[in-house]
């Protein structure tokens, strides 16, 4: 040990007689005695300043646990010679070890924050994990993402990991990639379905709503009335017909809703340009997976009055009303701004002084 320090600033210098601070510090360490060391070293830099005793109290300092003053004094030492930064992120790295097998995940993640400001890049593959753990914990879930999608790279098998994974997507809004984790989750644990249903709602949910608001749906609807106008006989989105084509029934059951298997769809695939019929196809898939799962409990009354108003818009009237007057039966209220909407909706559906085909 007292050999590895000499080794930290070159060597002992010939000066450093039996009762120096700088020998006295290096025998305390090599006994374990950190906090006697540390006083040495310090007491050393005092008298005889330089990189030799900066670089001691540092290592005294990152033993201790002590990051960010084993960092202030480590930079400096860095602005003298670069080479001392490989001695910072070993200490560092050593550190953040220590700290995870004591159970410390907070001060883990400090020292290997450290050790990365020292060197950019630097991955320590068995804290990899723990690290997104920690991350994950303390709400830091676009820190958490990408080390979980590396720590896959050895745990795909392991369900909580790609469980935990698909929780990261889904905080950072990405809830397409967060999707394909769960239903990939729910291969590996069939039993662990119940854990994923309100997410999977959610993140449904959340995609029908992004498509709605960035104009997707009225795209598609009036691509599809403008490709339709001449084609059909009047009287066409009547109760009863089926326009576009592939509505009601065939648009429940697109793509598959039952438990999760619906969970992977088209939307936002690099690559794939959706028609507009698939555009609705996708937005029904979405809301109906919602409605299956019935996660989450208060957002179900707003999947149906989604699908209601969609349903209304592309001439499907009696599916409209008939959605739109699901949305007193499931909001646990009974009232509300969205109950009323739907039941006027209902009746002016019903009395034909509404807009649009219905």
């Amino acid at each position: 040990m007292l050999a590895g320090i000499c080794a930290l600033a070159g060597a002992c210098g010939p000066d450093d007689g039996e009762g120096s601070p700088r020998l006295r510090g290096d025998r305390a360490f090599a006994r374990g005695d950190y906090e006697d060391a540390l006083a040495e070293y310090r007491l050393s830099m005092r008298e005889e300043p330089g990189v030799a005793g900066m670089l001691r109290v540092a290592h005294a300092y990152a033993t201790l646990g002590r990051v960010d003053e084993a960092r202030a004094l480590y930079d400096e030492a860095v602005r003298e010679d670069s080479v001392h930064a490989e001695q910072a992120v070993s200490d560092f790295v050593a550190r953040a070890k220590q700290a995870f097998a004591n159970g410390d995940s907070y001060g883990m993640a400090s020292a290997m924050e450290t050790a990365v400001h020292f060197r950019p890049g630097l991955v320590v593959e068995e804290l990899v994990l723990p690290m997104a753990r920690q991350y994950s914990n303390a709400g830091e879930h676009g820190r958490a993402q990408p080390l979980y999608l590396r720590a896959l790279g050895s745990e795909r098998r392991d369900p909580d990991v790609v469980f935990e994974a698909a929780l990261a997507h889904k905080e950072i809004g990405d809830c397409e990639r967060a999707m394909e984790f769960f239903a990939e989750m729910v291969e590996l644990a069939p039993r662990r379905e119940r854990e994923t249903r309100w997410h999977v709602g959610s993140c449904a949910l959340q995609l029908a709503r992004e498509m709605i608001a960035q104009g997707t749906i009225d795209n598609a609807v009036a691509s599809l009335q403008e490709e339709l106008a001449d084609t059909l006989p009047p009287g066409v989105g009547d109760a009863g017909d089926e326009w576009p084509p592939g509505t009601d029934a065939e648009w429940e059951t697109a793509g598959g809703t039952e438990g999760l298997a619906g969970a992977e769809g088209l939307a936002g695939v690099e690559g794939v340009e959706l028609s507009p019929d698939q555009v609705l196809r996708e937005v029904f898939r979405y809301l109906d997976l919602v409605l299956d799962l019935n996660e989450p409990r208060a957002m179900v009354p707003e999947a149906y009055f989604q699908k209601a108003d969609i349903l209304a818009r592309v001439g499907e009237c009696e599916a409209a009303v008939a959605a739109y007057r699901m949305v007193p039966e499931v909001d646990v209220s009974g009232s509300g701004n969205l109950v009323r909407r739907a039941r006027e909706r209902v009746d002016q559906i019903r009395f034909g002084d509404g807009d649009g085909p219905c």
